[in-house]
């Protein structure tokens, strides 16, 4: 007996390269259909956020220094959204924004940017500007209403 695969199961089981790659090879109004119907945004958006987001998982995976690393590429901005008005997108602040951005789920958003403030409270004398950190970034982050 054949059954089809649904969607969610087969993306589970994908890397996000290749999530990414799909995504790109997917038909530019299915591409629309979902960047507005999951992250309220334009699909040449979310196009951008995916290609930032494996690029520094790549650097991550692969040893590269990102703490002040200017991106070789770096995501557009959504400039509807008043939150990007200070944020530097050649840094890796820009990335935790649009990975908050993309976050659906709260809870886990809650335990990655915790992990995050942890370890930038195990390394007090690092500079966090040199990552494109603004003066408010704490309410940026962890502000549930500006997501």
């Amino acid at each position: 007996e054949e059954t089809d695969l649904p969607i969610w199961m087969a993306i589970e089981l994908m890397s996000f390269g290749s999530v990414s790659q799909l995504y790109a090879g997917m038909a530019k109004h299915d591409r629309q259909d979902v960047a507005r119907g999951y992250f309220g945004i334009d699909q040449r958006l979310m196009s951008s956020w995916l290609h930032t987001v494996v690029y520094v998982r790549n650097l991550c995976a692969h040893h590269g220094r990102i703490w002040n690393r200017v991106l070789g590429i770096r995501p557009l901005k959504n400039h509807k959204d008043s939150d990007w008005s200070d944020v530097d997108n050649g840094k890796v602040f820009g990335v935790f924004m649009l990975i908050k951005k993309m976050m659906h789920f709260q809870d886990k958003w809650d335990e990655w940017s915790g992990k995050l403030l942890t370890l930038l409270g195990e390394y007090p004398d690092v500079d966090v500007r040199r990552m494109g950190f603004p003066d408010d970034w704490r309410e940026l982050l962890f502000d549930r209403h500006r997501a």
